[in-house]
């Protein structure tokens, strides 16, 4: 930007400057105006009302909670919705690069899929309370291995704008209803713990997807992330199925 270059600094690198800047800002907001701490609320609300009715709660061990088949297919929805996001959504502006589109035309096209990953958040959220977090988390699945194919197909602007949206869209389903499943799977002694192994999967999935989408691109270009991407996605519906199966034999027997 000429901004950027204005101080001296390189032509694209105007946004990460800006960006540096806004998470700044919202340092300070969530330092000084977030009231009253959410951990406090969380303890406020899982507190019993009366008196003499608690009774102390030991949190299972890792390996147990982590063999619950529920905590499970949690987990794989949000590693697995960003790992193939990761994937297409990373080499897409080299894609486009490559194609000679203009850096407006990149940005719309990642305007559409920012749309899609938090746009509709209050929709996901309410979807989720109505229908179940399963049937979203295989909702999300859907539209991830529909975007797959789309960002494959796609030739031009808008078709990437539409495979990059319904990408996003999908990551939202997979990691929104993720969350609330594991949430529901355990009890508040363990959430911060696993909660936060859990974001550490999801980090590990997202740099593999970052570091693997360059070198499987310039094998075979974006149908080649493409395939890997629908590949990763059926794999994940495979093993959702696997997992409800053996939940419901283990509920019955």
């Amino acid at each position: 930007s000429t901004w950027a270059e204005s101080l001296g600094l390189a032509a694209n690198s105007g946004p990460y400057l800006a960006g540096a800047i806004f998470l700044v800002g919202s340092l300070l907001l969530t330092v000084f105006l977030l009231r009253p701490d959410p951990l406090v609320l969380s303890r406020r609300y899982d507190t019993p009302d009366a008196p003499g009715e608690a009774v102390p709660v030991h949190a299972r061990p890792a390996r147990a909670i982590f063999a619950d088949r529920t905590v499970q297919l949690a987990v794989a929805s949000m590693v697995i919705g960003q790992l193939v996001m990761t994937l297409i959504m990373v080499i897409t502006p080299v894609h486009m690069h490559h194609e000679n589109h203009s850096n407006g035309e990149i940005s719309l096209v990642f305007m559409a899929h920012t749309l899609g990953m938090f746009g509709f958040a209050f929709a996901t959220g309410w979807l989720i309370g109505k229908l179940g977090a399963r049937p979203m988390i295989a909702f999300g699945a859907a539209l991830l291995a529909l975007s797959s194919v789309l960002s494959a197909l796609a030739g031009n602007v808008l078709s990437l704008s539409i495979a990059l949206f319904v990408l996003g869209l999908g990551w939202s389903f997979c990691f929104v209803a993720g969350s609330a499943l594991l949430t529901s799977a355990l009890h508040p002694v363990e959430r911060g713990r696993i909660q936060g192994a859990n974001d550490m999967l999801v980090a590990v999935a997202s740099g593999m997807g970052s570091l693997t989408t360059g070198a499987i691109f310039m094998a075979g270009g974006m149908v080649s992330v493409s395939v890997v991407g629908l590949a990763m996605t059926l794999a994940f519906v495979a093993l959702a199925a696997w997992l409800n199966q053996r939940r419901a034999a283990l509920a019955a027997s």
